[in-house]
């Protein structure tokens, strides 16, 4: 099992559109610029980054990871930390 200290992360206060927010505008980039680099529609990235989208598919999470420098396992805890998940991790 990954925790916050296993990564090095501190995730009590903070959410995957924050993380996402902050990795982006460390790189200097727009949304409109991310966007293409992460393969990910606009609308999407946007929602995401504006913590609307509660549970993204693991092919987004994937692709917002690779494209924004963050590891999938931090990602994904952020995401589905404290929801029962049964099996495949799916979009609610």
């Amino acid at each position: 099992s990954i925790n916050s200290a296993t990564l090095g992360f501190d995730m009590s206060n903070t959410t995957l559109g924050a993380e996402l927010r902050k990795a982006r505008k460390g790189m200097g980039l727009s949304l409109e610029e991310m966007a293409p680099r992460a393969g990910v529609n606009l609308s999407t990235l946007s929602r995401l980054e504006a913590d609307k989208i509660g549970t993204p598919s693991r092919e987004t999470l994937a692709a917002v990871s690779r494209s924004y420098g963050l590891p999938l396992e931090y990602l994904a805890q952020l995401v589905y930390c404290g929801k029962p998940v049964a099996g495949e991790l799916v979009p609610a």
